[in-house]
C-alpha cells in the first residue's frame, strides 16, 4: 500500500492481526482511545515508520507488532500498558523511551523476549511523562516538567519551516534525537527561542538545509 499516514477514529474499537503489515510506505500513525490492545503484527516491516502515538488505555503490544520499524527511534508508551509480547519490538532502533507512569510502574511491564531496543543500557527510559500527541505535523511527548519535547517531525514538509513555540498549548523545550532525520525538503529552519537541548543525530541526513534562523540571541544558541 502506498499510504503514508493513518490517523484512527474512536469509532475503530479493535485493530486485527497485521492490520497494516507491509505497508513501507507507512510514516506516522495515530492511534484512537477507543483500542486496549495492538494486535499481532500490527505493523510489522513498516520500514519507515517514524511516529507512532499510542494512546492511554492500551493495555498489551502484540508478538511482532513493530518487527523491523527500523524508522521508529522514539516512542511513548502509556502508562495503561501492562505487557509487551516476544518480538514485538524486534529489528527496531529506538532511542528514547518516554514513558508516562513511574519507574517503578516500567520495571513491572512485562516485556517479552527479542525486544533488545527497549533493555539495552544506552536506551533512554523517560518516565513521568504526562501525555503523548499529535498535532500538524509532529508527534510529542509532555514531560514532567510540563514542557513539550518533539518527538517526530512530518519528513514530507518543504521549504522554508518554522519549529512552533508550543504544542498542545505545551511549550516547546526540547528536540528528541533523531526527529528530524532524513527529512529532504528543509531548506531553511526557523527555532524558538525557547528550545534548550537538541538530542543526538536529531537532524541527521538534513542535506538540504541551507539556514538556520534563531530567535533567540547568540550566547543562548552557544548554551
Amino acid at each position: 500500500s502506498s499510504i503514508s499516514q493513518i490517523i484512527l477514529p474512536d469509532s475503530v474499537k479493535i485493530l486485527e492481526d497485521g492490520a497494516f503489515s507491509g505497508c513501507t510506505f507507512l510514516k506516522s500513525a495515530v492511534l484512537p482511545e477507543s483500542i486496549t490492545d495492538i494486535a499481532e503484527n500490527t505493523f510489522g516491516d513498516c520500514s519507515v515508520l517514524s511516529s507512532i502515538v499510542i494512546p492511554e488505555g492500551v493495555k498489551s503490544i502484540g508478538t511482532n507488532s513493530f518487527e523491523n520499524c527500523t524508522g521508529l527511534l522514539n516512542i511513548s508508551i502509556p502508562k495503561s500498558l501492562t505487557s509487551i509480547d516476544i518480538y514485538a519490538f524486534y529489528g527496531c532502533n529506538i532511542n528514547s523511551v518516554y514513558y508516562m507512569g513511574t519507574e517503578e510502574n516500567w520495571r513491572n511491564i512485562g516485556i517479552g523476549k527479542y525486544n533488545n531496543c527497549l533493555t539495552l543500557q544506552e536506551t533512554k527510559i523517560i518516565t513521568d511523562c504526562k501525555s503523548a500527541g499529535y498535532s500538524d505535523g509532529y508527534s510529542y511527548v509532555v514531560t514532567n516538567d510540563n514542557t513539550a519535547s518533539i518527538l517526530r517531525a512530518d519528513p514530507t514538509i518543504q521549504g522554508q519551516h518554522e519549529i512552533p513555540e508550543s504544542i498542545g498549548g505545551y511549550s516547546v523545550s526540547s528536540i528528541a534525537s533523531g526527529a528530524f532525520s532524513d527529512t529532504y525538503g528543509y531548506i531553511t529552519l526557523f527555532f524558538p527561542e525557547g528550545i534548550n537541548s537538541i538530542g543526538k543525530s536529531a537532524f541527521s541526513n538534513c542535506f538540504h538545509i541551507q539556514k538556520i534562523v534563531y530567535s533567540g540571541t547568540e550566547e543562548k544558541w552557544k548554551e
